[in-house]
């Protein structure tokens, strides 16, 4: 009895040892998989670009290094903050900062292996170039496709808003100095959130799908709302009507009282006023200038600010829901602001959320069809698919 039963343990040993290695086999080609899925779709749009600068005889404006620098500076003080996190979490829980004994093979396993490395520095590095290119296309999508749409946009805006301008609608709620104010700081954080989120999401190999959907759909979202649509439909927006669109400027009174509360601030605090006038004042310049750099480019259709705060949310919802509450809150600041501050069109930002949400569903069919993730159970030894 006793010799079936040891006989037993062994098999299930055996059984179970079996299925940890179909396990970590799988992992390996999930590595190869979902790596190669994002690294062939920023080769993709690095193409894209290329053809884009040869076709328009444009090349000499080409840029790789315009957020190269910030993207890495973000990254190094995410994992020196990260690492502070893990040291004061060691010495709440278990009263030491560093376990000496399982130290350095954990840090092998969990950040120096090749698999790992690899898995980090690849988006780290293609999206740092991708960034660049595209801050140069930006610039440059006046000279290729003049803007043509912002009347029709107006007029799409006014009658999807009952005959009122949006902009309207939201002085009339959110129109107060102080509360306009308010809006100005979320909207002016969104610049801080793009590198955070996106440098913590890269560091965070741990995630798994949901990283993986993540930097596909930032990838897209750049390139078909990013790049594609906003050469297709050029638009300046509500700020800048009145430097493209001949006649009556109809966003006049919006741009005179977002002035009117930018002089007040400054006369109360000695402040630099509403951030959207500085930037809109310093973005005008860019362009009149032909500068191209960090930040400059004019275009309105479709909204990244929004389609990036959608990304978030529908990211954050699927990592932790009750998170995703405070995502969801944040995107419909950046919709309102966009609207309030003369950044953008109502349109431009529903036209985003859509499409943001479509992209997120295309990169989550993409990921599903490559990958066959697994997660094994060490108490059973048995293998459970993961959605």
């Amino acid at each position: 009895m006793a010799g079936w039963q040891g006989a037993s343990i062994k098999n299930s040993r055996r059984v179970a040892l079996n299925k940890k290695n179909e396990y970590i086999s799988a992992l390996g080609d999930n590595f190869s998989r979902e790596n190669g899925l994002i690294l062939g779709t920023f080769f993709v749009y690095t193409l894209c670009a290329v053809i884009f600068f040869l076709y328009n005889d444009l090349y000499q404006y080409a840029s790789l290094r315009i957020y190269k620098a910030l993207f890495f500076s973000v990254f190094t003080l995410l994992l020196i903050l990260k690492s502070f996190y893990h040291l004061l979490s060691n010495r709440v829980r278990h009263g030491y900062y560093l376990d000496k004994k399982n130290f350095i093979p954990d840090l092998k396993e969990n950040w120096l292996n090749r698999r790992v490395v690899f898995t980090i520095l690849m988006p780290l590095l293609g999206i740092s170039l991708m960034m660049s290119l595209f801050g140069s296309v930006k610039t440059l999508f006046p000279m290729v496709n003049p803007f043509y749409l912002d009347v029709p946009l107006m007029e799409i805006d006014r009658a999807l808003h009952f005959g009122f301008h949006p902009w309207e609608l939201t002085h009339a709620v959110f129109g107060a100095g102080l509360v306009t104010e308010v809006v100005d700081f979320i909207y002016q954080t969104w610049f801080v959130l793009l590198m955070l989120f996106t440098a913590w999401m890269i560091a965070n190999h741990g995630l798994g799908r949901v990283r993986t959907k993540f930097l596909l759909s930032y990838i897209l979202i750049w390139g078909v709302l990013g790049t594609f649509l906003a050469v297709i439909l050029p638009a300046a927006g509500p700020c800048f009507y009145g430097n493209f669109v001949d006649g009556v400027n109809v966003y006049s009174p919006l741009m005179g009282r977002l002035h009117e509360i930018s002089g007040v601030i400054q006369g109360d605090n000695g402040q630099v006023g509403l951030y959207a006038i500085l930037n809109q004042e310093l973005l005008w310049s860019f362009y009149t200038d032909d500068y191209i750099g960090l930040g400059s480019g004019i275009t309105a259709m479709p909204s990244m600010h929004v389609s990036f705060a959608m990304l978030v949310f529908l990211a954050v919802r699927e990592i932790n829901r009750k998170m995703g509450y405070a995502a969801l809150l944040y995107l419909i600041f950046i919709q309102v602001g966009a609207v309030h501050l003369g950044w953008h069109y109502a349109v431009d930002g529903y036209v985003s959320i859509l499409l943001t949400w479509m992209l997120w569903r295309f990169s989550g069919w993409m990921v599903g069809r490559v990958s066959k993730t697994t997660d094994f159970d060490q108490n059973s030894g048995a293998t459970v698919p993961i959605p």
